[in-house]
């Protein structure tokens, strides 16, 4: 009985040696919609909302990404769902201030959807908000999310 778990012990340590390269030598890019080419592959992308608010989404092609609390500590909230066994609730959310980023996993397209909320920024200071999207297993894209006041009292509650 010992030497079959020890068989298995042996070709699980195989396995997972052999795997190890691929996993951590291969830089994982991610192509997104209306994103203009990076010059290099994790380069910040620079998102500029209008005062009035808006709705911005933009579509990865991996499915493998997330939003972790720890990575986004500017964030007010972060609710990340993200389980790598059981991913029954495919989405990630975050919310700081008046701007809501929702990271949603379409397992059936392989891809992932990034939406940017903003209401009005009635405030009369610019908000500026970095977001980091993890990508399997290391790597990150950078978001920086600007918005700036509104220079009317048009729209202000």
């Amino acid at each position: 009985m010992k030497s079959i778990q020890f068989l298995f012990l042996l070709l699980l340590g195989l396995q997972l040696l052999s795997c190890e390269e691929e996993l951590y030598t291969r830089d994982e890019t991610v192509q997104w919609t209306n994103v203009p080419k990076r010059k290099f592959s994790h380069d910040t992308i620079r998102v500029n909302l209008p005062a009035q608010g808006d709705t911005l989404e933009y579509i990865g092609n991996k499915y493998n990404l997330w939003l972790r609390e720890h990575e986004n500590f500017e964030c007010d909230t972060v609710i990340s769902h993200y389980d790598k066994w059981q991913d029954t609730i495919a989405s990630d959310t975050a919310i700081y201030k008046h701007i809501t980023v929702v990271l949603r996993r379409d397992q059936a397209h392989k891809t992932s959807i990034l939406k940017i909320m903003a209401r009005p920024n009635a405030t009369s200071q610019k908000v500026r908000l970095p977001i980091r999207v993890g990508i399997f297993p290391m790597y990150t894209d950078p978001f920086l999310i600007t918005q700036a006041p509104m220079t009317s009292t048009e729209g202000k509650k």
